[in-house]
């Protein structure tokens, strides 16, 4: 209470209970309240600390796939990928509000912005990643759902989470990967022009064929009925 600290949920005062016997040291709130956000925010703000004291961390995999068909009906597939790689910024800023919803980090790369939100539960934001995905700029999630207290409160735990782990963080949105799938679609496109005129010249010819065949037959059946 000396330190004025606050939840970073309610905003309510928070006092430091370092004696107890059955709990590591922890905040508690000066006054009971219903608050449910103090705990998910301060986790959020601890993994927004680490970015921004660090500048650097690793960006999600991007996969997906372009798909064209040919006049044949064939299929045609290709992968777009982008392994997960490690970023530098330039400079980080901390909880900025775009056009109404919030992005908990705003990484500046060489002249580009990268958007970064950070999952602390399980609750569906749908209209969140539509909002995001209409931004003309990359964005991300770190999901930290899974992490119990243990790993909280474990400082490498905890940073290798936030800023090394692959496998906890999702692209809302890359423009790298929308230009190479552009890219990778034209090629697919070039591929299935020249797949289709292929096809096209050979079902002239079959057509060619299939008409001097019923030619050659008409002739025989008149050259039959003349000899009748």
């Amino acid at each position: 209470l000396r330190c004025s600290c606050i939840c970073p949920g309610c905003r309510q005062p928070l006092n430091a209970a370092n004696n107890g016997e059955k709990v590591a040291p922890h905040f508690r709130h000066a006054q009971s309240n219903n608050c449910t956000t103090g705990f998910r925010e301060g986790v959020r703000r601890a993994a927004v600390a680490l970015i921004v004291q660090h500048k650097q961390f690793i960006l999600p995999a991007f996969l997906d796939l372009v798909r064209t068909t040919t006049a044949s009906g064939r299929m045609l597939e290709e992968p777009v990928e982008l392994a997960p790689a490690l970023v530098t910024a330039d400079s980080v800023e901390r909880f900025v509000e775009l056009d109404g919803l919030r992005g908990h980090a705003i990484l500046h790369l060489s002249g580009r912005q990268l958007i970064v939100r950070i999952k602390i539960s399980a609750r569906m934001e749908h209209e969140r990643y539509r909002q995001l995905e209409a931004l003309e700029h990359s964005s991300m999630e770190i999901d930290l759902q899974h992490l119990t207290l243990e790993q909280i409160n474990d400082a490498d735990s905890f940073k290798h989470a936030v800023l090394q782990d692959p496998s906890n963080r999702s692209w809302i949105r890359c423009l790298r990967g929308e230009t190479l799938k552009a890219i990778r679609a034209q090629q697919l496109q070039s591929r299935a022009s020249e797949l289709n005129a292929t096809w096209l010249q050979e079902q002239a010819e079959r057509e060619a064929e299939e008409q001097a065949r019923q030619l050659a037959i008409a002739n025989k059946a008149a050259e039959h009925n003349l000899a009748l």
